[in-house]
């Protein structure tokens, strides 16, 4: 449902079964407009089930600081019956996860915080789980060691974090970073 917001505010509801939000942010004119078309527009189709790598039943760690991506990453993931193991929004969240979960791949946001998740990438590296970086800024940003990482770009669509999380558990050697590649 649209409705028409006359300011800024938050609103938290206590129910018997958990808690409600309401937050009311004033968009930009043409923010708001390219939201509304956005949401007005129908759906696409499902895409054709294909020989892709499957996601169900796979444990996925994403690490993400900001709380609506993280939601978010996770809702699209649970709607393929990915196994979430987080939203972790912390290096100190992500590096228990890592140490206490068995997991099949990572979706790791870059900067958390101020803090960059290069430790988190070492630890999935050294357990050779499959990773690639989440961020809004372009490949230069990534930690020299990690360049040749699977980086995905805010802002996102589900598809390209499907098939990317696809590629990521295909089992392709270019899928597990390497912290000292093979000499040729």
């Amino acid at each position: 449902m649209i409705q028409a917001v006359t300011g800024n505010g938050a609103e938290l509801e206590s129910r018997s079964g958990g808690i409600a939000w309401q937050l009311a942010i004033n968009l930009p004119a043409e923010t708001a407009r390219m939201q509304r078309r956005r949401i007005l527009q129908p759906r696409e189709a499902a895409p054709p089930k294909s020989a892709h790598t499957p996601l169900e039943g796979k444990r996925v760690l994403i690490v993400e600081d900001e709380l609506v991506i993280g939601l978010e990453l996770a809702t699209i993931l649970e709607a393929t019956k990915v196994q979430v193991i987080g939203p972790a929004n912390t290096l100190s969240a992500g590096r228990a996860l890592i140490a206490k979960e068995t997991l099949d791949a990572a979706l790791l946001d870059i900067n958390l915080g101020g803090e960059r998740a290069e430790e988190l990438a070492k630890e999935l590296a050294r357990a050779r789980v499959p990773f690639a970086f989440l961020t809004g800024y372009g490949r230069e940003t990534l930690p020299p060691t990690f360049q040749a990482t699977a980086l995905i770009a805010k802002p996102f669509h589900a598809e390209h974090i499907l098939s990317e999380l696809r590629h990521l558990l295909s089992g392709s050697p270019h899928t597990v970073t390497e912290l000292r590649p093979k000499r040729r």
